[in-house]
């Protein structure tokens, strides 16, 4: 028995160690490519046109300026932490500087996920898919927003499951929010992702009677939060008015959709189809089930992800702004993977509640083999020198150096970018 016991810790702890040293390679990756990578366009517009004049003159009559003149270029959280690195560094016109704050919120995500994973908070699936996003890992190695939003996000859900774990530790809660708003500011896109945690919430606090004492305790918070949310809520009309620059898709379905997350993870157009339908059948299963037992609600985050599906859908036909496509989606990426766990989760306590006898080693025999899929398209897509949305950009910085007469095939703000560094150095 004992034996037993000690080959179990062992296979722990190897298994815990493997999983900090990947997490250490996802990292190293993001940093590698962001040291040896050339300036995007985004990053170069976003630094010349918003960071560079903050990083001069820090003060609100600058970012009141931004607030009104800017496009949807302009990730808040990126912008004011680039302007802030660029003023503790005294480091000017350089790639790797101005993806520092990325950087950063990529290190807390993995030491998140892992953690998670190592005190059993996490399943060993739910670890693989959350830690082999490929395309969110691109994101930790540009000088965007929306991969700090997708952390601030996965916050948000963490903090939010403590408090439905505990519902009278209502700091959690209010955190939670804390969080979730300002994913907003990292990628105003989260705005809907607030919006689908905020219904399950509040169906929470009434089912549980705590609506009125929650807001009684956290009313100057919850204040601060609604000016904070009707402020991005106007920037974001703002910024996607028709007729202005706007990253989106003319039309939406459900099963493209589903296929832009799937493809965050897996790679290959017929492993990305398969599993995209097998993904839609069964939790669309799963949902139904759960409905006929009558415990959909007590499925939060589930129905979160229903609601984020739904509203998404409808976007371009509510509002005439454009749909969700590609790095706009990026935000909810942690609701996503999460959400779909939640379903099943539920639905396997349900079945294994029904059928004692469940096979058991099929299923993590099945699972097994999806964690070493998921690891492998991960390794297979590798490529530090380009990313998924700006895959020519990442040449500049080569060819800008030993043949500056390429330049004209490229973009306006990144050609700026580096004519004004050069024009720096050489001051």
């Amino acid at each position: 028995m004992n034996s037993k016991k000690n080959k179990s810790k062992m296979i722990g702890m190897i298994i815990n160690i493997l999983a900090i040293l990947f997490g250490a390679f996802f990292v190293f990756l993001y940093i590698y490519r962001a040291a040896v990578s050339g300036i995007t366009y985004d990053e170069a517009f976003t630094y010349l046109a918003y960071s560079r004049p903050l990083e001069q003159n820090f003060s609100l009559e600058v970012i009141r300026n931004i607030y009104y003149e800017s496009l949807a270029n302009n990730h808040w959280i990126n912008t004011i932490a680039i302007a802030l690195t660029g003023r503790l560094t005294g480091i000017e016109y350089c790639e790797f500087v101005i993806r520092i704050p990325s950087m950063l919120f990529g290190v807390v995500y993995v030491i998140t996920v892992t953690v998670l994973f190592i005190i059993r908070k996490l399943p060993a699936v739910g670890y693989s898919l959350l830690i082999c996003g490929y395309y969110l890992n691109e994101f930790f190695g540009l000088a965007r927003g929306y991969g700090q939003a997708a952390v601030l996000v996965f916050i948000g859900i963490i903090l939010y499951e403590k408090w439905r774990d505990q519902p009278d530790r209502y700091p959690y809660l209010t955190f939670s929010l804390g969080f979730l708003i300002a994913s907003a500011y990292a990628n105003s896109v989260s705005l809907v992702v607030c919006f689908s945690l905020g219904i399950p919430l509040l169906i929470r606090l009434i089912k549980g009677k705590r609506l009125w004492p929650y807001v009684k305790k956290s009313w100057p918070f919850l204040l601060i939060y609604l000016c904070a949310g009707l402020m991005i809520l106007k920037y974001h009309f703002k910024i996607s008015a028709p007729g202005l620059p706007l990253y989106y898709s003319e039309t939406n379905s459900l099963f493209e959709t589903v296929k832009e997350y799937v493809g965050m993870i897996f790679t290959g157009k017929i492993i990305i189809t398969i599993f995209s339908i097998l993904l839609i059948i069964s939790f669309t299963a799963g949902i139904v089930y759960l409905a006929v037992k009558r415990i959909t609600l007590d499925c939060d985050l589930g129905l979160a992800l229903i609601i984020y599906m739904i509203c998404i859908l409808l976007m371009n036909t509510v509002f005439k702004r454009g749909g969700f496509l590609g790095r706009t989606l990026l935000p909810a990426f942690t609701l996503f993977v999460i959400g779909i766990m939640d379903v099943f989760t539920h639905v396997f306590l349900l079945v294994k509640e029904k059928l004692p006898r469940l096979p058991l080693k099929c299923l993590k025999a099945a699972c097994t083999v999806l964690i070493a899929l998921i690891f492998i398209c991960f390794f297979t897509r590798i490529d530090p020198y380009r990313t998924s949305d700006w895959y020519e950009d990442y040449d500049i910085k080569i060819n800008f150096h030993t043949s500056p007469e390429l330049l004209p095939q490229y973009d306006h703000a990144s050609t700026a970018f580096y004519a004004e560094k050069d024009a720096h150095e050489h001051r």
